[in-house]
């Protein structure tokens, strides 16, 4: 292996098959950085519903709670058709307890988003620089519930991992395969801003591969 972008699948089948990620989306700009991958997890099926598609973040951005908001100004920012939007809103939202119709095609957000509805992974990949990934994926923890560092298998054994758990940072391995292997298991973070985990998030609906 000659380039980090040769590990592209193996990390993609970390992140889906070994840490259940719905959404992958490559080359974020996290604010903190380039995070090569960061992947979401839902955690309940209202995580889903937020960020199913594009109207979720206007609601999420524009609507404040108990602030009657009519169709039209929806219908005009994220130029939808009424009947999309409606059904968007009366099938998920209004199902889900997020939203209140207050009068004919009038609504109210009534619940505010719980960031632990879902959960962020973030991943650097490098090939065996590993003291400068682990030094940008500590960044990424402004934003990710758990950060990652995607070695090649090859480049493993001369990392200093005692470095790797006193910065709560994973260390996962990529072999030729694409297979990986998780040699440090981080805790999970609860030092993230929660308007940058949003953020984050809902970079997934445009970028999302």
């Amino acid at each position: 292996m000659r380039y980090e972008a040769e590990m592209k699948e193996g990390i993609i089948n970390f992140l889906k098959n070994g840490q259940n990620c719905q959404n992958i989306i490559y080359e974020v700009d996290s604010g903190f950085g380039i995070a090569d991958f960061v992947g979401m997890v839902n955690t309940t099926r209202k995580g889903f519903f937020y960020f199913k598609n594009k109207i979720d973040v206007y609601f999420l951005q524009k609507m404040q709670i108990n602030q009657p908001v009519l169709i039209d100004e929806i219908e005009r920012n994220v130029h939808y058709s009424r009947k999309y939007l409606k059904n968007v809103i009366l099938r998920l939202y209004k199902k889900q307890g997020l939203l209140d119709e207050i009068d004919k095609d009038v609504y109210v957000r009534v619940a505010e988003l719980d960031e632990s509805d879902f959960f962020l992974i973030a991943v650097e990949a490098k090939l065996s620089k590993w003291n400068q990934a682990l030094t940008q994926a500590a960044f990424y923890k402004k934003f990710a519930d758990y950060s990652f560092v995607a070695l090649y298998e090859k480049s493993i054994g001369n990392v200093d991992q005692r470095l790797f758990k006193q910065k709560n940072i994973g260390l996962v391995s990529i072999d030729d395969n694409m297979n990986f292997d998780v040699i440090i298991k981080p805790k999970f973070n609860n030092q993230y801003y929660k308007e940058s985990k949003l953020f984050v998030s809902g970079l997934t609906l445009d970028k999302e591969n």
